[in-house]
């Protein structure tokens, strides 16, 4: 689903900042274009009065990394309780084809639940409907994508931390997003 919130950069082309622009234009300050995206993002989060508990990167190399999203916890005022939303705003340089998403959860700093999945295979329902969506539609084509997800936190989970870290890479290994989420209950 497209995010309503698109919280863009004002990078060359439409492009999201590499080490390839680097290379071809001396006017590309990787450091300020990161630090654009975190300023983008810190302001939509205030006008939005949203209280962050995550963020979302294109790689998961702190050098290199640029902020292309952020995890809030909101009301559900659906179902009751609290939701997750992640707006996630990015770019592909390449057709996705395959790749793998892992996660990895901890509670009270202790494993809880680790796997991973081929990308282009995972199912889930939406609030609602029956009927099962793909995570993405694969081939997943070139260029800027904006989207958000809500994820229910459920009523009965236990107090406590918990740190929910995922990767998602593409066909050739490369990151695509890196996220970190901590929230405690």
């Amino acid at each position: 689903m497209d995010s309503p919130y698109n919280v863009t950069s004002k990078s060359l082309n439409g492009r999201k900042s590499s080490q390839l622009d680097a290379q071809k234009d001396i006017n590309v300050d990787l450091t300020a274009a990161a630090n654009k995206e975190t300023a983008n993002w810190e302001t939509f989060l205030r006008e939005k009065n949203y209280v962050s508990i995550g963020e979302v990167f294109d790689s998961c190399d702190g050098e290199k990394r640029k902020m292309v999203g952020q995890t809030v916890i909101v009301e559900d005022k659906i179902n009751g309780g609290v939701k997750t939303t992640t707006f996630v705003n990015f770019t592909t340089e390449h057709s996705i084809t395959g790749g793998e998403l892992y996660i990895d959860i901890k509670y009270n700093d202790k494993d809880l639940y680790d796997n991973h999945w081929e990308v282009c295979d995972i199912t889930y329902y939406k609030d609602g409907i029956a009927e099962e969506e793909h995570f993405i539609d694969c081939p997943y084509p070139i260029g800027f994508h904006s989207f958000t997800r809500d994820i229910k936190i459920l009523n009965y989970l236990p107090k406590g931390k918990y740190e929910i870290n995922i990767l998602v890479t593409d066909q050739i290994k490369e990151d695509m997003l890196c996220s970190r989420t901590i929230f405690f209950l």
